[in-house]
């Protein structure tokens, strides 16, 4: 039997929580409803993973698609939901979306580089980006490896210095502030400090690969993978990607004169202020907010391709009498009926992510 249900509105997702032992009880402040008791690491808010990955899939809320999840929608009418944009190789929307609340140091950990995976059939690349949305005094983030760690590409005491715990000293230690964008491409050598809410943006990967975890016990290293990745020279692993005509700003500390994110130059888009916070080959993050002293509408979605929805402040409405988009959580916007008019909440905030068009992602 033939689905012929249309995507008319966006797809409202509800968000999966993901039990971590880093994590914290600060995605409350988003009105989740977390377990009494354990520490809550992620809410993924926008996700289409394969059959594999326990709870990989957020259920749609409301309209024509209520109740089935994001695969079972594209499913039933890909073209009026991806448009030009094509799905990942094994059919999966090609975007996860989380909410990170990192009480504790994440691990130091890295993705596969797509050199990795035309050797390593099964992984897949995953570059993410990281908006800051609060931190605590003093928080950091750890983001690549120091030139002089890099040049000399000796594995071996690379490996001596992970068992040690100096591989800290190895890594970029950028102090972050809320606002920021950091872009980790694949290879990336990483880590998420404690003190610190993210939103974040990644490719619909789950591969990671983990290589040192501050002395916590139980979850295993993966040294060997994630070495012939950090030092594959085929990648700029080191190198963080800044928004197009953006220069990267120096910053004192941790890593002293290590590059960080820019602040993204802000530019009005009708009644809504607009911020470009990362262009990449996988994505491209704009920031639309508007001001906190009246509500205001404007455009959201285009046709060529598929376009997501993460709302981190207040509330975003459409008129398909639903209900609003809370912060904390996303949509898809289908692409045949973008562009749909939004309307923002007073001080509301939302990214909004686009999808590049004819292309095939690993």
């Amino acid at each position: 039997m033939i689905d012929r249900r249309t995507a008319s509105g966006p797809l409202r997702l509800r968000p999966i929580l993901k039990h971590r032992v880093w994590g914290g009880r600060k995605l409350e402040r988003f009105g989740l409803e977390l377990p009494p008791e354990g520490a809550v690491g992620e809410a993924w808010v926008l996700a289409d993973l394969p059959e594999s990955v326990p709870e990989g899939r957020t259920p749609i809320v409301g309209g024509a698609f209520d109740g089935l999840t994001l695969r079972e929608a594209i499913a039933a009418n890909p073209a009026a939901i991806l448009g030009a944009t094509p799905p990942t190789s094994g059919g999966d929307f090609p975007l996860l979306l989380k909410l990170l609340d990192a009480r504790e140091n994440l691990s130091v950990q890295v993705h596969p580089t797509p050199r990795f995976v035309d050797a390593n059939p099964g992984c897949h690349v995953k570059s993410e980006a990281w908006i800051i949305l609060a931190a605590e005094p003093g928080a950091v983030i750890y983001k690549g490896l120091r030139p002089d760690c890099r040049a000399t590409a000796d594995t071996t005491a690379f490996r001596e210095r992970v068992e040690s715990g100096a591989i800290v000293e190895d890594l970029h230690a950028i102090e972050v502030r809320p606002g920021e964008c950091h872009y980790l491409p694949s290879g990336t050598c990483h880590a998420l400090g404690a003190g610190i809410l993210v939103a974040e943006v990644q490719t619909p990967s789950d591969t990671t690969f983990r290589v040192f975890d501050w002395g916590r016990t139980g979850r295993e290293l993966h040294l060997d993978a994630a070495v012939e990745c950090i030092f594959d020279r085929g990648e700029a692993a080191s190198s963080p990607a800044v928004p197009a005509a953006a220069a990267p700003k120096k910053r004192r500390g941790k890593g002293e004169g290590v590059p960080t994110a820019p602040s993204p130059a802000a530019r009005e888009q009708g009644p809504l202020r607009s911020a470009l916070l990362c262009e990449s080959a996988d994505f491209t993050i704009t920031r639309l907010s508007a001001s906190a002293d009246r509500a205001v509408q404007g455009p959201v979605g285009r046709r060529e391709g598929a376009t997501a929805l993460f709302v981190i402040a207040g509330a975003i409405d459409f008129d398909d009498g639903v209900g609003p988009i809370l912060a904390g959580r996303a949509a898809a916007i289908p692409a045949a009926a973008a562009p749909l008019a939004a309307t923002f909440s007073p001080g509301a905030a939302a990214l909004v992510i686009d999808l590049p068009a004819l292309r095939h992602l690993r």
